[in-house]
């Protein structure tokens, strides 16, 4: 049985990977993987062999794709395309929690999987009422679980006595995906942050605060770096940092509060029984995540 996988973003990739590796019976014929599904296959000792797009073509050979879904490309809605052509049963992982019908279409013509799979009940209720043509599946998030294990294995591991504050700031591809032609100072990304700063401005007078910068794969260096320059003349009270870490669980282990605006890690920190807050500017993006323990301000 021919059997293929096809990603590119960061979170989806997460939860298809972590699920691929709780099934030690499928066996994977074709990685066609590109972006940030690369590092993370490889990071699993999952990928051997990585295909590229041109591989594509030869999708008719498969029994099953699975897939992720992405807003950088278009290289899963090119799979489902083909796949529904040559009929091979099609799966696809939704990550995250909103803009489920957009994720499928290309040139004008909405192109959906056999299945979709969700990895928590919240997505499935949404895509049950969004997408309610295509059958779903509700699996446990085994990349949720995971994280959640590693942060109490690393605690367990770490000696150092805890001084001052600290603070995780997630960052989040926003200005990426869908404004790349504004200065940073005129981003999403950047007005939130300064949101979130005046709002602690006047908290921590007498306790050292420390916030660690950690980057969206979606995210240059250069620009998280950039990010820190606009703001660390007004706000010197506080010690930026960016983290170097490939491990969110590291990350989350060592911070007293993560703070964020949309993406995943925000869910990741809920779901942790970590202090998680969103400081997005809402007056230009929509807040998503159904999780009623993240503060919004």
């Amino acid at each position: 049985m021919a059997i293929w996988i096809v990603a590119h973003d960061a979170g989806g990739s997460e939860v298809l990977a972590a699920w691929i590796a709780t099934q030690p019976y499928l066996a994977i014929t074709h990685y066609i993987l590109e972006g940030p599904a690369v590092s993370i296959f490889k990071r699993r000792n999952l990928l051997q062999t990585n295909s590229n797009r041109n591989h594509l073509s030869s999708i008719k050979a498969a029994d099953h794709i699975y897939t992720t879904t992405s807003w950088q490309t278009d290289l899963e809605k090119i799979a489902l395309k083909l796949s529904n052509e040559k009929k091979a049963r099609s799966h696809t992982f939704l990550d995250h929690w909103c803009n489920y019908r957009k994720r499928f279409m290309l040139d004008g013509i909405e192109y959906f999987p056999d299945e979709l799979i969700l990895a928590d009940e919240y997505a499935f209720e949404i895509a049950k009422r969004e997408i309610p043509e295509v059958k779903h599946r509700l699996i446990p998030n085994a990349y949720f679980e995971e994280i959640k294990n590693d942060i109490v294995r690393i605690k367990s591991l770490t000696s150092e006595l805890r001084s001052g504050h600290k603070i995780l700031y997630a960052c989040e591809a926003i200005l990426e995906s869908e404004t790349p032609e504004i200065p940073l100072e005129n981003s999403v990304e950047y007005h939130s942050l300064i949101k979130y700063l005046e709002t602690i401005r006047g908290i921590f007078i007498n306790k050292p605060v420390t916030i660690r910068l950690r980057k969206h794969p979606a995210e240059t260096q250069r620009k998280i770096d950039a990010l820190i320059n606009l703001v660390a003349n007004d706000y010197s009270g506080f010690t930026f940092e960016i983290s170097c870490s490939n491990s969110l669980a590291q990350d989350l282990a060592w911070c007293d509060e993560l703070v964020g605006m949309n993406s995943m890690a925000l869910a990741v920190g809920a779901i942790s029984k970590i202090k998680t807050t969103s400081c997005i500017d809402s007056s230009r993006i929509k807040f998503t995540l159904p999780f009623d323990s993240i503060i919004i301000i």
